[in-house]
């Protein structure tokens, strides 16, 4: 097991990202619930108005955004854990995914070793030995580049997208 930390806050951006964007999403959601049910709770306590939105005109917009501003001063925390937990995850999926993109290329097979607190040892421990299975079989050689090239042809990937080109370079290999 390794014991060494992270570099790189954001492993995986996209999906990273995701996370964070869904943390501060739950965070609207919360500010905005908890005013709604403030203001219920004046409309029912408070004094009688004469209509339903002179409840807004003499509600309290400077305080309620002070307890905005405090509950995003305290977001910052719950986003830098999200990051950083997401890195136990988003970490061993982009290492395997970068030992299988060589191994792909015909590169070295190399042994995935996960941090320690990291998630995903199982999948690890699989794609090892898969990786090993395939380091003890002969190599087959292509038959000729006009396969290669049939199986370029083949290929569903119009766009420059990685993935779709790994896709492609296992289709090769096979």
């Amino acid at each position: 097991m390794a014991h060494y930390k992270r570099k790189r806050l954001l492993v995986d951006p996209k999906v990273q990202g995701l996370l964070v964007l869904r943390v501060v999403f739950y965070w609207l959601a919360c500010i905005a619930t908890m005013e709604f049910l403030r203001l219920t709770w004046l409309i029912a306590t408070g004094p009688e108005q004469p209509s339903f939105f002179a409840y807004f005109a003499t509600y309290d917009w400077h305080a309620a955004g002070g307890r905005t501003l405090l509950a995003s001063i305290l977001l910052v925390p719950i986003a830098w854990d999200m990051l950083s937990f997401s890195n136990r995850f988003a970490g061993p999926v982009f290492r395997m995914r970068r030992i299988l993109r060589e191994v792909a290329r015909g590169g070295a097979i190399e042994h995935v070793q996960l941090r320690s607190g990291d998630y995903w040892h199982g999948l690890a421990d699989d794609l090892n030995a898969a990786l090993a299975q395939l380091a003890s079989q002969p190599a087959v050689p292509m038959e000729a580049d006009a396969d290669h090239d049939a199986l370029a042809q083949q290929s569903h990937c119009d766009t420059p997208d990685p993935d779709c080109r790994l896709a492609d370079d296992f289709t090769a290999v096979r």
